[in-house]
């Protein structure tokens, strides 16, 4: 369902397909470390020091569906454990400081 919404193809120069490549570049305990913005939302956290992110952001480059969209619950927990992202729907999952609150 994921790629439904992002014209059947993920770019990669989506937040998604970024974040991927830099946990397969970046010493883990680094990776663990960081947050992910889009540029729009890290100008505002820099200006505002809140965390939010875009709605904008998160639907059309974090892979992010709104819930209720055709059952979706917000993240897709099955795509990021396809992909090799399954810290992000980890327990103490990183979504909300990667993504929605």
């Amino acid at each position: 369902m994921v790629l439904k919404y992002v014209g059947g193809t993920m770019s990669l120069e989506m937040e998604i397909p970024k974040v991927l490549w830099l946990k397969k570049h970046m010493p883990k305990a680094v990776f663990e470390e960081c947050e992910f913005f889009d540029l729009p939302d890290w100008l505002t956290f820099k200006a505002t020091g809140d965390k939010a992110r875009s709605n904008c952001s998160l639907a059309c480059k974090c892979s992010y569906v709104p819930p209720g969209v055709e059952g979706s619950k917000g993240w897709n927990e099955d795509f990021f454990k396809q992909i090799g992202l399954e810290e992000f729907v980890s327990p103490s999952s990183l979504f909300e400081f990667r993504g929605a609150k």
